[in-house]
């Protein structure tokens, strides 16, 4: 039987390869793991922050809005007392 020994050693060899690759998978899998809790803490603080940033502008909005209307509301309470 020829090649009995290289064969032995190519099983050997593949046998150690697939045992170093799974232990590499496993090290991506805890990575990733860890990764996906910390991307979901941050989920949630940005959550709060956009909420927040959505206030904000609402409440720039309505200020935005309520000037030029209050400036247009003197102009014809000023207009109605000249022309009275």
């Amino acid at each position: 039987m020829p090649n009995t020994d290289g064969w032995s050693k190519s099983e050997l060899f593949v046998i150690e390869e697939l045992k170093r690759l799974s232990l590499e998978l496993g090290k991506t899998q805890a990575g990733l793991s860890i990764f996906k809790r910390e991307m979901l803490e941050h989920y949630g603080d940005l959550k709060a922050d956009i909420k927040g940033l959505n206030v904000k502008a609402g409440i720039w909005g309505t200020i935005a809005g309520v000037i030029p209307a209050s400036i247009g509301f003197i102009i014809l309470y000023i207009r109605s007392k000249l022309h009275d």
